[in-house]
């Protein structure tokens, strides 16, 4: 990641823009090239709060919800994580920033991917958006009719008890919040 790159490449990449760089490779024809930009950029993600902050004043939000609609499963998975940490050093506010701008809708989508590791990072950043005092990302996976899906995770005797875990703890505050 950024962080094992040195202090010297890390502080070079805080004092550039590579936020708005990557975003803008979010966009180019090569799968491959959104890939890893989402790669990229979910390890910038995975920083601080001014981490975060950086990336959701770089404009990131927007391409990446784009990248998790995506038709590839690579750049999905690449774009799903890259939101995921972003909500694990996230503020309050920063996590009502994200559901506003529909994280959690997008989100919901990539649970149906059979990839275990996939699905507890989202979990679990789904988890994170719906502890946000606003309640936003709740009542979005409600009105997105998620607690099927929750439930069905949660009875999956396949999945590891820590996915079956997340998922009826989510689908709990899902339920709460409609």
């Amino acid at each position: 990641g950024v962080a094992a790159l040195g202090g010297g490449v890390a502080a070079a990449l805080d004092a550039m823009p590579a936020v708005e760089v990557l975003c803008g490779q979010l966009a180019h024809p090569g799968k491959a090239v959104r890939r890893e930009a989402c790669w990229a950029l979910s390890n910038i993600a995975a920083g601080r709060k001014e981490a975060v902050q950086r990336c959701l004043e770089g404009g990131l939000v927007p391409p990446l919800l784009t990248a998790v609609a995506a038709c590839e499963a690579t750049v999905r998975r690449e774009a799903a994580w890259a939101l995921c940490n972003l909500t694990a050093h996230a503020t309050p506010r920063q996590h009502g920033y994200l559901a506003a701008h529909g994280a959690a809708p997008q989100l919901l989508a990539v649970l149906r991917a059979p990839d275990a590791a996939l699905r507890a990072v989202v979990l679990h950043g789904l988890l994170r958006l719906c502890a946000a005092p606003c309640g936003l990302a709740a009542r979005h996976l409600h009105d997105e009719g998620a607690v099927p899906l929750l439930l069905a995770i949660q009875d999956d005797d396949n999945a590891p008890p820590s996915i079956r875990d997340a998922a009826a703890a989510l689908a709990a505050a899902v339920e709460a919040a409609g």
